[in-house]
This record gives C-alpha cells, structure tokens and sequence, in this order.
C-alpha cells in the first residue's frame, strides 16, 4: 500500500553521497625508483584526495622507510639496524605529496630499479 515516490529516491541517494564524501579513502601500491636525489630531483606521488597519512616502505629494506601525516615539512627515512637517521624534506598540496633528501637515492625511496611499497590514508 505503500507508494514508492521518485522524491524518496532522490533523498536517499542525496544521503548516501553525502555518507561516500566522508568515508575514509585508501590508496595502495608501489613505485619503480629512478636513482635521483636532492632538492633537484624530488620523489611525488599524486592522489585523486588529499592524504592525511602516507606510509612508505623499500621493499629490499627493513630499515628505509617515510611516515609522515598532512603537514609535517620534514622527516625520517630510515631509522633501522645501522641506527642512522635521514632526513626527508617534505611538500604536500591537497592531492601531492612531493620529498626529497641530500643523503642518496636510497635514503631518499628512490633507488634506481628498486620497488617501493607506499599506503595513503585520507
């Protein structure tokens, strides 16, 4: 007995966008490394949403790695077995995240040939 209107459809569907803009997003996958560093040549991975957590990872590497959240202007690529520190200077823009080391390719997640691993969150 109960009519179904094109006017609750539209309401509904209006809900459920309104519910998809507010879920979290999740970006996952990897990169083949070109042998660059410094200031010159930075690293930049681009999203279709702005990232909020970025997590990147060597693959050949426990050691080498970038954490970094929306903001942060610098930090750490590789604190490991060798106890060393690298840091990373970091630009973000609401769909980029662009860094770069003056330490080496590696330091930087871009050795040549090498595969990096990253996780976005946003």
């Amino acid at each position: 007995a109960d009519r179904v209107l094109m006017t609750d459809f539209n309401e509904d569907n209006r809900k459920i966008e309104e519910a998809l803009v507010e879920m979290p997003k999740i970006l996952f996958g990897t990169y083949t490394g070109t042998g660059t560093y410094g200031s010159g040549n930075p690293c930049k991975l681009t999203f279709n949403f702005k990232p909020r957590l970025v997590i990147i990872a060597d693959a050949s590497s426990s050691c080498n790695m970038l954490i970094t959240f929306f903001g942060l202007t610098r930090g750490n690529t590789c604190i490991g077995s060798a106890n060393s520190v690298y840091i990373a200077t970091i630009k973000w823009t609401d769909t980029s995240l662009q860094w770069y080391t003056t330490s080496s390719a590696d330091y930087q997640l871009n050795g040549s040939g090498k595969t990096y691993h990253y996780f976005i969150l946003g």
